[in-house]
């Protein structure tokens, strides 16, 4: 039936989706809690560059701190909110990396040291939900995506 087709069409296309890599960097604190698993989720603006990230990606993040120190994470949810405060009425302060038993505008507060006020009201916030996976797979991964996109563009290589 074509209802049946349609269903098969859509399934093959998300079991074909190209997961992306994301490169970010995280001060040296939030780095060593997503290490540790203590963070489970990361804080954003929903901006232009994660309006592009999806549940499946992963994301390298680089410590501030030490360039040579880089974590792997996968994305395993998203969840936008128009405010702070929003998101953390919701997810725990503490799964974003903040102390236990902050409150809900304490935590807020932690986050516009990072976002104006202006900032947060023109893009709304995200919250990335991840887990640890194997930063040598990720980057093994970015790797052959780098060298498909090099021989994408010149097929007979540089001559």
């Amino acid at each position: 039936t074509e209802s049946a087709y349609r269903l098969k069409a859509v399934v093959f296309t998300l079991a074909w989706k190209i997961k992306m890599i994301f490169e970010m960097r995280l001060k040296s604190e939030p780095f060593q809690k997503i290490a540790s698993g203590e963070k489970t989720v990361e804080l954003r603006l929903f901006d232009d560059k994660r309006r592009r990230l999806n549940i499946g990606d992963d994301i390298i993040f680089t410590n501030l701190s030490d360039d040579s120190e880089k974590l792997a994470v996968r994305i395993t949810a998203l969840y936008r909110y128009g405010s702070f405060e929003d998101l953390f009425a919701e997810i725990s302060p503490a799964r974003c990396g903040n102390l236990n038993g902050e409150t809900i505008e304490e935590a807020a507060a932690g986050m516009r040291k990072y976002y104006s006020v202006e900032q947060i009201h023109d893009y709304g916030v995200l919250g990335i939900k991840i887990e640890l996976i194997s930063l040598e797979e990720v980057l093994e991964r970015l790797e052959a995506m780098r060298e498909a996109e090099f021989d994408r563009l010149f097929p007979d290589g540089m001559k």
